[in-house]
């Protein structure tokens, strides 16, 4: 059955406590700005009121970047809901509050072309492919941590998968299933995604084992580990060392996501780049990630992602400039709609068609991808 992109739930429960901690980081923070110059006595610090710490929020501009804000806003917006839901808040002061918070401060001045990048713009988003080589076959002498990182950057740099996707991959023949970060926050394109590693194995027969031993060597760390985090900071941690002592540009654990990506970008279009990425959009990786020039050769192949995924990538309306001069607003090429009719996959209206004929009790899982 192929699914629409419907809204999942955005909040999970560990959202919701990341949500009433940073509520509660604004708190005090809120308190200790508003009382460090006071003359009087501070008052206790559970005393100070969400509505004083909102007007507070409210207060900082050009202080914090819009993504920040953003972030902010989500965290009080849901420690207003739940401080309604404890009675703690009526639904009239709700209404003042949530008032309050539609109009954030202003965010702070885009940055110039000569300032510091910030952390994730730092990360390194292209590798020459005798670094990578390098970089693995270093890592392959090292300790068993050091083999494991080595076996990532090899099958990543192809599958390009983010790393805490890692924690979830499974195979069934050639078909690798990962359970899509960031879809509860409908950033995601579905709940699972299929790729499909045929198109490597013709390069690499053994891709598969690789594959296969890394999930196992992943999972065998986490015993060893105790949390996911720990696996991936020893794995960072590794690579990094290596890059020093090879006198190499540092890689980060999304370094072979970036490059896999750049590499599909050469010969998929932006719909099949951003299934293959796990994206809602296809702008996303045309934005925010490396480029296709800064890919490996077209002729290394990458995994594909299933067909069924392509139709749940949105397609926001584009301006283009025609033959004859003028800005058209198009939401996808013609090419791409010859795409799905000569591969079969429904589009537009027989999207729905397709969905209202299909088995509505089949499981919306990992089977559809069978």
């Amino acid at each position: 059955m192929i699914r629409k992109n419907t809204p999942p739930p955005t909040r999970t429960a560990k959202t919701e406590a990341a949500y009433l901690k940073r509520a509660e980081q604004l708190r005090l923070q809120a308190f200790k700005e508003t009382w460090q110059s006071a003359q009087n006595a501070a008052p206790d610090p559970s005393q100070f009121q969400l509505s004083e710490v909102i007007a507070w929020y409210c207060g900082q501009d050009e202080r914090w970047s819009k993504s920040t804000i953003r972030q902010y806003q989500a965290a009080l917006r849901f420690a207003v809901e739940r401080a309604v839901e404890t009675y703690h808040l009526s639904i009239s002061d709700m209404a003042g509050a949530l008032a309050k918070l539609d109009g954030p401060p202003k965010a702070i001045k885009a940055r110039s072309a000569w300032s510091k990048p910030r952390t994730s713009a730092r990360k390194r988003q292209s590798v020459l492919l005798p670094e990578l080589e390098a970089v693995i076959d270093f890592l392959e002498n090292g300790m068993e941590i050091d083999r494991i990182a080595g076996l990532y950057l090899q099958c990543n740099v192809r599958i390009a998968l983010r790393p805490v996707e890692w924690q979830s991959a499974t195979l069934d023949g050639a078909l690798l299933s990962v359970e899509c970060a960031k879809f509860t926050n409908c950033r995601g394109i579905d709940s699972i995604r299929g790729l499909d590693l045929h198109a490597i194995l013709v390069e690499r027969p053994d891709f598969l084992d690789s594959v296969e031993r890394l999930v196992l060597a992943l999972h065998k760390a986490l015993e060893d580990a105790g949390s996911w985090a720990t696996v991936w900071s020893r794995l960072a941690s590794r690579i990094a060392r290596a890059c020093r002592l090879l006198s190499i540009s540092r890689m980060a654990l999304y370094t072979p996501r970036h490059v896999g990506l750049a590499t599909a970008k050469q010969t998929m279009s932006p719909v099949e780049v951003a299934a293959l990425a796990g994206h809602a959009s296809d702008r996303t990786a045309q934005w925010h990630y490396a480029h296709s020039r800064t890919g490996f050769s077209s002729s290394i192949a990458v995994a594909v992602p299933h067909p069924a995924l392509l139709n749940l990538v949105r397609q926001p309306l584009r301006t283009e400039r025609q033959s004859d001069g003028h800005l058209v607003r198009q939401s996808r090429s013609l090419r791409f709609e010859e795409e799905l009719i000569d591969v079969g996959i429904p589009h537009g209206d027989s999207a729905w068609e397709a969905e209202e004929e299909a088995d509505l009790d089949t499981p919306d899982c990992r089977p559809r991808f069978s």
